[in-house]
């Protein structure tokens, strides 16, 4: 069946009306032991994979087959995730055979998908002799960080791990922190080093490093920003981004340092932050610093489809007092009056602010992490005080995570209650998240989730259906567009399902942000002669505009 891709555009009359979370299903990974631990990724091409790992003897995650430990050296899966009921398509070891007096064998950090639908997995494990990767094996010294890359099908392409690791060192001495592709399927990641060593075939020095390797996984430059031989100079990059050949991040620092021409300076010796730009040689083009008198944290960086950014940071103040002057650029802002003092910031891709925005209430909130579907609308999972909160009229139950829907203007439209801090959205705005349960029935989503196993302790990954959908003022539904089929050979079909759009161009941009194609609106476009690769298509008439990726091949 030919995949669509559904474009919902919202004219200036349209409102977004939230709706409570159904559950489409649950997968139920059953395990003999406390400790089970798993998540989904999805991207917005219709690909879904997941990762498990547990602290029993066995776990048993869907299909035939149970899945078992080397004593306490736990082995990680991996595998293709089913979206129609969850089931997995196909699993992969990660299993150490031996381990270094730790008590755990293998854990992932990061998991994206490159232009193909390629898997990509960041993580680390403890191993003291032979390390499996499905059908490869390695050897390790203690512990050791790994990137991998399996096709859509599971094959095992190839794997890297950070060389010369000495006994003695732990996890967090050599990781990465992120990672972001680009349409040719290279890779970047942000990595942290507490030791000499060498990855991808790059030295590498103490300190923090953006590193691109080709889709072949060898390593083409490393970026220093952060020299770990002279404390306080230089920048921590978090979070990374890709968009039409520019690489963004988010970072933090204290002190003084240089860049590539570009200085920077924190306020009163106190971590301030800052948001970058490179181009994919790794030039520093642009930043953005934010400040204040206060300590500032980045929470997360995020791309949305409509090419623009948002950050999420915290401005932190230990007597929790008064609000704060922030400084983010040229403008200044005053945050609110909390302790924890978060914020967002939506910026276009000259790191240009667009729109400031505080966020929280009159008590304590822990945003984690975010996600963005098509449509831009963001799907934020935030911890919240024993208090209720009310942020932009919604109000946010006490006690534990939820997770929140956030428009374009940023602000907050609906509120639930969740199991889990984890929360990621497919093309067609379904959300996937978690559920752990020891021992007890729990209550989430208007659905009871009761574990399963020999021994009661299970987590549930679980499919919402769409919790955004648009009315206009007269309460007829917004104009709904199909684009079909996404990856296209040549013919792409624009189905008008409300007719509404009849006076609307279509424009077609490159990576390099050139128009390669323009006409006015028609329901069946040819593009043989775009050469292979992602575009962005947009849709404009004189009310709105709406902007969707899509691939030639």
């Amino acid at each position: 069946m030919k995949k669509l891709i559904l474009i919902i555009l919202i004219f200036n009359v349209a409102l977004l009306i939230t709706a409570q979370p159904t559950v489409k299903w649950s997968k139920e990974y059953i395990s003999d032991a406390s400790g089970i631990g798993g998540s989904i990724y999805t991207d917005l091409k219709g690909n879904a994979y997941g990762e498990c790992n547990y602290n029993g003897l066995s776990v048993h995650i869907g299909g035939s087959t149970t899945y078992s430990s080397t004593g306490y050296y736990k082995p990680l899966l991996i595998y293709g995730v089913d979206t129609s009921n969850g089931s997995p398509t196909w699993v992969s070891e990660i299993k150490p055979m031996a381990g270094c007096g730790c008590n755990y064998g293998a854990r992932s950090t990061n998991l994206t998908t490159d232009n193909t639908g390629n898997l990509l997995v960041a993580g680390y494990f403890c191993n003291c002799g032979t390390m499996a990767f499905s059908t490869q094996t390695l050897s390790a010294l203690s512990h050791q960080t790994f990137l991998a890359k399996y096709s859509k099908t599971g094959q095992l392409l190839w794997v890297k791990t950070k060389a010369d690791m000495n006994n003695g060192m732990t996890s967090a001495d050599y990781h990465i922190n992120a990672i972001t592709t680009d349409e040719l399927d290279n890779i970047y990641i942000s990595l942290s080093s507490k030791l000499n060593a060498n990855f991808a075939g790059l030295t590498i020095d103490k300190g923090e490093y953006i590193i691109k390797l080709n889709g072949n996984g060898i390593g083409m430059w490393a970026k220093q920003t952060y020299n770990a031989n002279t404390p306080n100079n230089g920048l921590s990059v978090k979070k990374i981004q890709y968009l039409n050949s520019k690489l963004y991040a988010s970072s933090v620092f204290i002190g003084n340092t240089n860049i590539d021409g570009h200085s920077f300076s924190s306020i009163n010796s106190t971590v301030d932050v800052a948001l970058l730009k490179f181009d994919t040689t790794s030039t520093l083009l642009n930043k953005l610093i934010i400040s204040s008198s206060e300590e500032d944290y980045e929470f997360n960086l995020q791309l949305l489809p409509n090419t623009s950014l948002v950050f999420i940071g915290q401005a932190y103040n230990i007597s929790g007092t008064s609000s704060a002057l922030i400084s983010v650029g040229t403008n200044t802002y005053s945050t609110i009056n909390t302790q924890s003092k978060y914020y967002f910031v939506k910026l276009d891709t000259n790191l240009n602010v667009t729109t400031y925005k505080n966020f929280g209430g009159t008590n304590y909130i822990n945003p984690y992490l975010v996600s963005s579907d098509l449509n831009n609308t963001m799907y934020l999972t935030i911890g919240n005080s024993t208090v209720n909160n009310v942020i932009d009229g919604v109000t946010i139950a006490n006690t534990g995570p939820n997770i929140l829907t956030i428009d374009n203007n940023l602000n907050v439209t609906n509120a639930f209650k969740s199991a889990s801090y984890y929360v990621c959205a497919d093309k067609d705005a379904n959300l996937y998240t978690t559920t752990s349960s020891a021992s007890v029935t729990i209550n989430a989503f208007n659905t009871s989730f009761s574990p399963s196993g020999p021994q009661p302790w299970s987590q549930f990954m679980v499919k919402l259906g769409p919790l955004v959908t648009g009315i206009d003022n007269n309460g007829n539904k917004t104009s709904t567009i199909k684009i079909y089929p996404n990856p296209t050979n040549s013919i792409l079909n624009i189905v008008n399902e409300h007719n509404q759009l009849q006076n609307a161009t279509i424009e077609i941009k490159n990576y390099l942000g050139q128009v390669v194609f323009t006409t006015p609106f028609t329901s069946q476009i040819n593009l043989q002669n775009l050469s292979a690769g992602m575009y962005f298509l947009t849709l404009q008439d004189k009310s709105s505009s709406k902007t969707v990726k899509f691939i030639k091949r």
